[in-house]
């Protein structure tokens, strides 16, 4: 999107010139027909089927896992969750209570994660708390990482609680590959419990807002784990 975005108002400056007028009408229509593509359901899930199919569901009886860590996946300003963050801790919460009705298990812990990019930002970590305990967690399953601002933050914050022993990751479909391999390149033990899974889709051409949604988290994870793997190397 901001590359499409970029492209528009470059048609719109060269516009404004003779000469310019030809390179103008070519940066619309590639813009247009990128907009097209990204919004339809076929181009959505050739881009994020892929990220979002790579892990399944965990068995939460077959492991040992007593630690749930639950991303944040964004909040509004009015200091209220996104649907992302909300899904997010409704899978997270029925994790837990799920932990608590197996034998011989520790005290679980529900670990909520996702500070604001700015001051001026709401917390989604202290947001989660308030819609947890509204939910019927009591407070003493819930630790808080208030401080992290993205996802290679919450990795290295969350070490020191997590230490090498296996507990459940719980984010969207889509960004879970990003996270897990974050997670473990800090040498920590996640177990994959991705949530907001989209099936294949219709293959419709028609553009849809939620295509041209999907599409664009796709994207984004793909930048950001090739971003993530290029800082890797250069240190």
């Amino acid at each position: 999107m901001p590359i499409i975005i970029t492209l528009l108002i470059c048609s719109i400056f060269f516009s404004k010139y003779i000469h310019l007028k030809k390179t103008a009408r070519i940066l619309i229509l590639i813009s247009t027909i990128g907009l097209y593509a990204l919004s339809n359901s076929a181009v959505a899930t050739l881009l994020a089927y892929p990220l979002e199919s790579r892990y399944p569901q965990p068995i939460i009886a077959t492991s040992k896992a007593n630690t749930v860590v639950v991303l944040g996946g964004g909040a509004y300003n009015n200091k209220t969750a996104n649907s992302s963050t909300l899904q997010r801790l409704v899978y997270g919460i029925s994790i837990l209570n799920n932990i608590k009705q197996q034998p011989n298990t520790k005290q679980p812990v529900l670990i909520l994660s996702g500070g604001p990019p700015d001051k001026a930002q709401p917390n989604e970590a202290k947001i989660m708390r308030k819609i947890a305990i509204q939910l019927g967690v009591d407070k003493k399953y819930i630790k808080l990482d208030p401080e992290s601002k993205d996802t290679a933050e919450q990795a290295r914050i969350l070490k020191k609680q997590l230490t090498d022993k296996p507990f459940f990751l719980v984010t969207s479909s889509v960004h879970m590959p990003r996270s897990m391999m974050m997670f473990q390149q800090q040498h920590t033990q996640p177990i994959a419990a991705p949530c907001e899974q989209d099936p294949p889709g219709s293959n419709s051409l028609l553009p849809t807002p939620s295509s041209l949604g999907r599409s664009t988290a796709a994207i984004h994870e793909y930048i950001g784990i090739i971003w993530h793997k290029l800082v890797t190397i250069s240190h």
